[in-house]
């Protein structure tokens, strides 16, 4: 998805709107069903690492810890990801008023 995004900046920066469009709603939807999916898992993570639940030894309370932490670093990218669609539809939206304005006060 970072690489989308990233792509879609390059189109939107060299005027491809039509395309970026398409791919931005494609990557935006793909974003937020990540997050709306993995973010309850953190809580789930913080619920079994502070539990203290006998079974589970030193080395597995690390190996959730870990994970825990690879899962924030994801969430963080997807977040980030979401943001800079945000930013790119801002761009596509300046752009689309510029290109009217030109059209209508000709």
């Amino acid at each position: 998805l970072e690489d989308s995004i990233a792509d879609l900046d390059e189109q939107v920066s060299r005027g491809e709107i039509k395309q970026a469009c398409s791919s931005l709603a494609e990557t935006g939807h793909s974003a937020v069903v990540f997050l709306r999916h993995l973010s309850p898992q953190k809580n789930v993570l913080d619920t079994l690492i502070g539990s203290g639940i006998h079974f589970l030894s030193a080395r597995d309370v690390e190996r959730l810890m870990e994970s825990r932490d690879q899962l924030t670093r994801l969430l963080e990218s997807l977040h980030e990801v979401r943001d800079r669609g945000a930013i790119i539809n801002e761009q596509i939206i300046r752009i689309q008023d510029i290109e009217l304005n030109r059209a209508v006060y000709k």
